[in-house]
């Protein structure tokens, strides 16, 4: 047996005739079945009830074909690869269906897990004493005890600032009050050098 076309291309038309869900298996044919090539063709007949004079790009005569058929390994090698391949396809298209109705089921569980542990959560809150209210209380009580004493601080603070400024009032007074005091002596003083002089003079 003889190949006038490249194996791929060989397969590839063939599928193509009769059998196009098994062109992706292709690679995989080529790959495993680099050297039994004559045989993979040879099965590919006989599953299909083709005559391989009939395949384009193949030379054989039926002496050759007969032979090949007494050698079992490979063509149950092949046969076992196109059907896993099938029943690979057919069990991915039955998983594809299936796998909705599990991601829902999984969905709904994953949905009431959360919504009882939530309802459990807010109930333990509940009967611990409410939702965090003692704690709110003492940072309520903190606040206003804070609040109290900033503003007697305050308080103190004006009371002091306003004691200084009295203070520095009084200090001020008083100092005026003795620049007046030595302006009249200093201007009595200088009206009796002044009159002293005068009546120095008149004598």
């Amino acid at each position: 047996m003889n190949f006038t076309k490249d194996f791929e291309q060989i397969l590839v038309e063939f599928f193509k005739r009769y059998d196009e869900k098994n062109l992706k298996t292709i690679p995989e044919i080529m790959r495993r079945f680099k050297r039994d090539e004559k045989d993979v063709i040879i099965h590919l007949c006989a599953r299909y009830n083709v005559d391989i004079t009939t395949i384009d790009g193949v030379e054989a005569n039926m002496s050759e074909v007969l032979q090949k058929k007494s050698v079992p390994v490979a063509e149950s090698s092949v046969s076992d690869n196109l059907n896993k391949d099938t029943e690979s396809d057919e069990s991915t298209t039955e998983d594809h269906e299936e796998a909705p109705k599990k991601s829902k089921k999984k969905l709904i569980v994953i949905v009431l897990l959360v919504v009882i542990l939530a309802g459990a959560g807010v109930g333990y809150m509940f009967m611990s004493g409410g939702l965090g209210s003692a704690p709110e209380t003492e940072e309520t009580e903190q606040v206003e005890s804070t609040e109290e004493e900033v503003a007697t601080t305050e308080e103190a603070a004006a009371e002091e600032a306003a004691a200084a400024k009295a203070a520095e009032e009084a200090a001020a007074a008083k100092a005026a009050e003795e620049a007046a005091a030595a302006d009249t002596s200093s201007t009595d003083s200088t009206e009796d050098v002044e009159n002293a002089e005068l009546i120095q003079k008149i004598l």
